[in-house]
C-alpha cells in the first residue's frame, strides 16, 4: 500500500509503502491525478488481499463440514452399534426388556439432539461459504476492470517507475521536518 508520496520534481515522484520502501516514479501528473492512480493501486492490493484470505476462509470451511460430515456418521454408527449390543434377540417382554427400551430412548434423544447441533452447524458453514464465494466472484469480476483502469490512467499520464538503488532504513525517526523530505538514493547504471 502507498503510505505517502512526494513530488521531487515537476515529473517525478517518490511514493512509499507501510514497509518504508520507496519507489521512484516519473508522471506527467498533477497532485490529484497521482493520488487517483496510488489509490486504484491500493484498491487492487487490497483485493489481492481479500481475494486470499476468502480463500482460506474457504478452505477452513470445506475442511470443517468435511469433518463434520464424518463426525454426524460416526455418531450414527455408534447408535447403531449400541442399538445392536443391547437389543435382545428372541427374548420374551419382561421388565429389563423395558429398562433396555428406556436407555435406548435416552440414546436415541441424544443422537437427535447431536445430528440437530451438527446440521445447524453444519447449515451455518454452508449459508457463510455462498456468501464467501459470492465476495470471490466480485473481486473476481472487478479486478480485471480496475487493472485495465489503472493501465490507462497510466498511459494517459506516461507512468513509469525507474530502477534505482536505495539506502533502506527501518524505523527511521525525524526531529526536523526539513530532515523528513530528504531522499537518500543512488542511480543504477
Amino acid at each position: 500500500m502507498n503510505v505517502e508520496f512526494k513530488n521531487i520534481k515537476d515529473d517525478e515522484w517518490i511514493t512509499t509503502n507501510e514497509e518504508g520502501r520507496m519507489r521512484f516514479i516519473k508522471a506527467n501528473a498533477g497532485n490529484t491525478e497521482m493520488v487517483d492512480i496510488l489509490n486504484k493501486e491500493d484498491e487492487l492490493e487490497i483485493l489481492e488481499e481479500t481475494k486470499e484470505e476468502l480463500l482460506e476462509s474457504i478452505d477452513k470451511i470445506n475442511k470443517f463440514m468435511r469433518q463434520n460430515k464424518r463426525l454426524s456418521i460416526s455418531v450414527l454408527l455408534v447408535f447403531i452399534m449400541t442399538l445392536g449390543v443391547f437389543t435382545p434377540i428372541f427374548k420374551p417382554f419382561s421388565w429389563d426388556n423395558a429398562e433396555m427400551i428406556l436407555s435406548l430412548l435416552v440414546w436415541a434423544l441424544g443422537l437427535g439432539f447431536t445430528e440437530s447441533c451438527i446440521f445447524c452447524k453444519h447449515k451455518y458453514e454452508k449459508e457463510e461459504l455462498t456468501i464467501y464465494e459470492e465476495r470471490l466472484q466480485e473481486i473476481k469480476e472487478r479486478k480485471p476492470e480496475l487493472e485495465k483502469e489503472i493501465a490507462k490512467l497510466k498511459e494517459k499520464h506516461n507512468f513509469r517507475e525507474e530502477e534505482k538503488e536505495v539506502n533502506y532504513f527501518e524505523n527511521l525517526s525525524y526531529e526536523k521536518e526539513k530532515e523528513k523530505s530528504l531522499v537518500r538514493a543512488r542511480i543504477r547504471k
